[in-house]
């Protein structure tokens, strides 16, 4: 992701700002410092980069859950706000604030994200409406319509959310600490997406499942495997001897087997046709005993009958049609004879009905030729109707003009109501900011007075100087310190010096100990060795081999009387067992305190060079620490001795008090110029103010002008609908021709207008209904003559029909086709 331009208008404290990142210097350097005093704009910059890419801040993400009553009713919505809304970004008194950011994403594609935020109807009162926040390409095709959709596309295509960009690319105060602190995990995450490395956490994750699945696929082989015993030269000769023998069995067993199963279809093909021969000479023998019975014979004896009668069966069929005709006609005969009857009598409802529609007909036309003189004014009604609807919409028009008159009179008079006040708060306005021109002028000159600029000058040398001896008192705490642990650190080497001397010493006398209890003890192991062997089983039997004037094989002496018993040899060899036991313990108590203090000596040794190690740092610390005291530059002006301290701190104390009395006259002039910062707003208010009171009235005056302009106007169109309500009234006259009706046509226009209707409907009507009756007349006319002209041959037709039936009687016909057929 690449920043290429921002441009900001109404956010926080920038009005309107354009930055291009890259032409111009910005676009020379890839790094810049954002710098300039409080309250300038800077921290603004950052939110509306994040304005724009996520509709949050990171300040408004700290305030969060926060909500207040919005009592002046500013924002769309409900009467709650949260703290964390991005619409509170907006400048105050601005009617719409809006950010558009120029940048390209991960993938290279130039896109531009636009947040936008207004007042309703661009007022300055209007409420705050919703946020508007798209995002699209730089040559204007839009990607997303919903904020919804344009935080998903834009996170998508950065490869960020809101809080990873603010831990890694936007770090607000104090967060970098919480990158820090972050999981293992998230700092992985951020730091790949950051670095394009994420694909090499895929490719190690692909191969760590590789890796699993041939570890699983080797474990299963070597499970399958691991049965398997290889066999030797020997065993394989036999198998493969067994194997040609099994080989050879079995290509004989198939070859019976296909010999069997040859022998097996033989029989089978053998046994299905004794079956198919058997069945077929029983179908033989049945149809034979058929042919040769009686019934065959009887049938055959009908069929020859059945082709000798083909003739007499054709004109059987004929005879039925010529019956099925006969019956036709007999059915046509009865309808015309029910024709007949109808027409004898329909005869004289058509003279009836003739009759009266004569004398309908004669009564429309009287009624015509009395209406005679009214038909001009009938055939006008279309005319007069839309003079009517002239007229009433005319008059109508008349009545919105007369009530908009009255009420753009009332908004006249209300105008210049307002206008008066208007005026009225505009005088006082400018009264007012002249007075505080003049409270700017004075606090303008009492601050010229304090000489601010010389004042802050005075401090900052102050502030650096007592910044000095600070400084200067605290080195001089440091190099106390720092020569005391190194006395404290020479004094600890040298006590552990003296206890490593001491304990070499004791180690010295425990090895001279060690020697002799070494010594005693071998000598009591040898006076133990000898008093046991003579314990032994061969010194026994020795000794009981032996008898009085015996030499002794062991000492050589000759055995007297005085030769002792077992018992005797045996208590001599438990006082030296104890002895040598109690010589042994005592040598193992005099080693072991010897390796006590020898890795007593080995500690102490290791802690006085780890002693030494740290005086040399010490000395190191203390060497820095005075150099850093005397390249000092207001050490030179103490003197050196042990008066030093007290010295700089009698020279912090007087440098304290000329600061403290430069920070008053500083307070001072800092409050002279928030009086007069405060003094300068409320002029530049009270001018706006004044302004706004002037525009009004202007806006008054306009609207007054406006308001008799249209005053005029409407007096013109009531003049304009009179005069068309008579010109109407005028040409309805002309048009009704029948005297008697135009009294009517003035004075009560719409009850004659309904009437005219009515009677133009009538008239309508009658002519209508004449000529159906005309035409019904020569219907009825044609009707009774051509039933005249029908009726003598219905009554023809009724007298041959019956001829016709004489002729050809139907018991007749069926006598001859029961004689034929029996024949």
């Amino acid at each position: 992701m690449k920043l290429q331009k921002l441009i900001i208008e109404n956010i926080a404290s920038i009005e309107k700002a354009c930055i291009d990142f890259e032409h111009g210097p910005l676009g020379e350097d890839s790094i810049f410092l954002i710098c300039g005093p409080t309250g300038a704009g800077k921290s603004t910059l950052l939110d509306a980069v994040c304005l724009a890419l996520y509709n949050t801040t990171p300040r408004l993400k700290q305030a969060a859950n926060e909500r207040y009553l919005d009592e002046n009713d500013s924002f769309s919505g409900t009467g709650e706000v949260s703290i964390d809304d991005s619409r509170m970004l907006m400048r105050r008194d601005s009617v719409s604030a809006q950010v558009e950011l120029w940048f390209t994403d991960a993938a290279g594609d130039a896109l531009r994200a636009v947040w936008s935020v207004a007042r309703a109807r661009n007022k300055a009162g209007g409420k705050i409406q919703k946020v508007v926040w798209t995002l699209s390409l730089q040559d204007g095709t839009p990607l997303t319509n919903k904020s919804t959709e344009t935080r998903t596309e834009i996170e998508r295509r950065i490869g960020l959310t809101f809080e990873q960009f603010c831990r890694t690319t936007l770090l607000a105060q104090g967060e970098f600490t919480k990158f820090l602190k972050s999981k293992e995990e998230e700092k992985s995450n951020i730091l790949e997406k950051l670095t394009g490395t994420e694909i090499y956490s895929r490719i190690s994750r692909e191969i760590y499942v590789m890796k699993t699945e041939k570890e699983a696929e080797l474990q299963e082989l070597k499970a399958q495997t691991g049965g398997i015993v290889l066999l030797t030269d020997e065993e394989l000769a036999a198998l493969q001897t067994e194997q040609r023998q099994v080989t050879e069995e079995t290509a004989t067993l198939r070859t019976q087997l296909k010999q069997e199963q040859d022998l097996r279809k033989w029989l089978t093909d053998e046994q299905k046709l004794a079956h198919d021969l058997e069945e077929t000479g029983k179908a033989l023998q049945s149809l034979t005993e058929r042919v040769e019975s009686e019934d065959y014979k009887r049938n055959k004896s009908l069929l020859d009958d059945w082709d000798r009668t083909a003739d007499v069966r054709f004109q059987w069929t004929e005879q039925v049609a010529l019956q099925q005709r006969i019956r036709t006609s007999e059915e046509e005969l009865e309808q015309l004879k029910e024709k007949y009857r109808s027409l004898s009598v329909g005869l004289g409802q058509l003279e009836r009905m003739q009759v009266q529609c004569r004398e309908q007909w004669a009564a429309c036309e009287t009624y015509l030729t009395g209406v005679q003189e009214k038909v001009p004014v009938y055939e006008s009604l279309q005319s007069l109707l839309a003079l009517s609807d002239q007229i009433q919409r005319a008059l109508q028009q008349s009545e919105d003009y007369r009530k908009e008159k009255a009420h753009k009179a009332a908004m006249h008079q209300k105008t210049l109501e307002v206008r008066q006040g208007a005026t009225a708060s505009y005088e006082q306005a400018r009264k007012v900011a002249e007075e505080k021109q003049q409270e700017v002028a004075v606090c303008r000159t009492q601050l010229e007075d304090l000489q601010v600029e010389e004042l802050r000058q005075k401090k900052q040398e102050a502030d650096a100087r007592l910044d000095g001896w600070k400084k200067l008192r605290e080195a001089l705490s440091v190099r106390a310190e720092k020569e005391q642990a190194w006395l404290d650190v020479q004094k600890n080497r040298k006590t552990l010096q003296d206890d490593c001397r001491k304990q070499q010493q004791t180690v010295a006398q425990l090895k001279a100990q060690a020697e002799v209890c070494r010594k005693e003890k071998e000598e009591v192991q040898q006076v133990y060795d000898k008093q046991r062997m003579s314990c032994e089983d061969w010194a026994r039997e020795a000794r009981a081999r032996l008898s009085k004037g015996d030499v002794c094989p062991v000492c050589g002496k000759e055995v007297g009387d005085d030769l002792k018993s077992e018992v005797h040899f045996v208590s001599l060899l438990e006082p030296v067992r104890a002895l040598l036991e109690e010589k042994a313990r005592r040598a193992e108590e005099v080693l072991t305190a010897l390796a006590r203090a020898e890795a007593e000596v080995r500690s102490l040794m290791r802690l006085e060079e780890m002693e030494a190690k740290k005086e040399t740092t010490a000395k190191e610390a203390y060497s820095l620490a005075e150099k850093t005291v005397t390249d000092m530059p207001l050490y030179a002006t103490v003197k050196e001795a042990d008066e030093v301290v007290s010295q700089v701190e009698h020279a912090l104390s007087a440098q304290q008090e000329v600061c403290d009395r430069l920070e008053a006259l500083w307070k001072q002039a800092e409050e002279g110029q928030q009086r007069l910062n405060r003094l300068t707003k409320e002029r530049e208010e009270l001018t706006t103010a004044c302004e706004q009171w002037h525009r009004k009235v202007e806006e008054a005056d306009k609207a007054v002008s406006r308001l008799e302009t249209e005053l005029r106007m409407l007096e013109e169109a009531l003049s304009r609908e009179a005069l068309t309500v008579s010109q109407c009234v005028e040409k309805g006259e002309t048009l009704i021709v029948f005297t008697p009706w135009q009294e009517a046509w003035k004075t009560d226009r719409e009850n004659f207008i309904t009437a005219l209707k009515k009677e133009t409907s009538r008239y309508v009507e009658q002519q209508t209904r004449r000529e159906q009756l005309s035409h019904k007349v020569e219907s009825l006319a044609s009707q009774v003559e051509h039933v005249q002209s029908v009726s003598p041959s219905c009554r023809n037709f009724r007298t041959g029909g019956r001829r016709r039936q004489r002729r050809y009687p139907t018991g007749r016909v069926r006598k001859d086709f029961r004689d034929n057929g029996t024949r």
